[in-house]
């Protein structure tokens, strides 16, 4: 079967068998380009966002500054405000961009794979002053419990626990990316049940559809936002 993975393992505690999706580096990175594709990656990066912000006050104040000048004349004073905030604000602007492409650059480290009937989902985020280590958080799902929503829009299907389900929201603190796959044995090997939190849904990029259709989880294809699905949405 296309896509299917088995890693030996010494261990009885470790599953013999992994199912993985298949080219996951190369459609996780077609995925990314997608999401961070200009304009839409820039308007969805909040720390892009923020001098991006105060460009559109100095926009706003050189509005005003201009209809006063054309209502009562331009003074040296009034031209000294309108160049100043125009230059500030294209600063602010050039640095917005600047930020939206370093973050776009920086590394994803994302991982996902079936294993003993579970769906594991994974994602780490390092600390700087770690020295390599980092936040592991794993999303953990039976495959039998769960069912997906696609929504086109997104670009996501979005797992969520069926009645008899829970999805496990579990963090691991100073852990190395290298280890993340060794958290995930030991979830199996001690019970994923009862485990960190509970989570309503959690995202995977629609290039992932075809595995989650191999491993059994059922998808709809919806246009309803998450949250409503899910029945987390805030009226």
């Amino acid at each position: 079967m296309a896509g299917k993975a088995t890693v030996k393992t010494p261990s009885d505690s470790i599953p013999s068998t992994v199912i993985e999706p298949s080219r996951y580096a190369e459609k996780l990175r077609a995925a990314l380009d997608k999401e961070w594709a200009f304009p839409k990656g820039w308007v969805k990066d909040s720390g892009a966002m923020m001098p991006f912000v105060f460009a559109v006050v100095l926009w706003i104040v050189i509005g005003v500054c201009v209809y006063s000048g054309v209502e009562s004349g331009f003074v040296t004073p009034l031209l000294v405000i309108i160049a100043v905030c125009l230059l500030v604000s294209v600063i602010l602007l050039g640095v917005s961009l600047a930020l939206c492409r370093s973050h776009r650059a920086q590394p994803v480290h994302m991982d996902m794979f079936a294993a003993d009937g579970y769906l594991f989902n994974i994602s780490w985020m390092g600390d700087k002053d770690a020295g390599g280590e980092g936040t592991v958080r794993i999303h953990a799902v039976p495959i039998d419990a769960c069912e997906g929503y696609h929504n086109k829009k997104d670009g996501v299907v979005w797992i969520m626990p069926s009645k008899q389900g829970a999805i496990r929201d579990v963090w691991r603190e100073g852990h190395r990316w290298a280890e993340r796959r060794e958290l995930c044995w030991k979830l199996l090997a001690s019970g994923v049940r009862g485990k960190g939190d509970s989570d309503p849904f959690f995202g995977v990029y629609e290039e992932f559809s075809d595995f989650l259709d191999r491993i059994g989880v059922p998808i709809e294809e919806s246009t309803e936002p998450v949250d409503f699905i899910a029945g987390t949405a805030r009226f």
